[in-house]
């Protein structure tokens, strides 16, 4: 039953990126890695957190990733396109 919970969590935080770069809203966009960020601090601050490779990578790998989930959702959308920047010139 975790690894249900997990895997729901999971697409849903993905779905919900995918939403805010569709919507284009900035500040929505940067509530997750907010709270990664917060969450980071808080296992460090406890000494959760060890010294690892895996461990101090694993926070720019996923930073990395929500940014790039967010710059896909916005993709989707045709107002926000990169491919209609050079329909003005036609």
């Amino acid at each position: 039953m975790g690894n249900f919970i997990f895997i729901v969590f999971t697409i849903g935080c993905l779905l919900f990126q995918i939403l805010t770069g569709y919507l284009g809203n900035k500040y929505l966009g940067m509530i997750l890695p907010i709270i990664l960020l917060a969450f980071i601090s808080y296992l460090i601050y406890i000494g959760a957190w060890t010294w690892r490779l895996g461990d101090i990578l694993m926070p720019f790998i996923a930073i990395g990733a929500l940014t790039l989930i967010y710059q896909g959702g916005r993709a989707l959308n045709p107002k926000n396109s990169y491919s209609n920047t050079n329909d003005a010139h036609h």
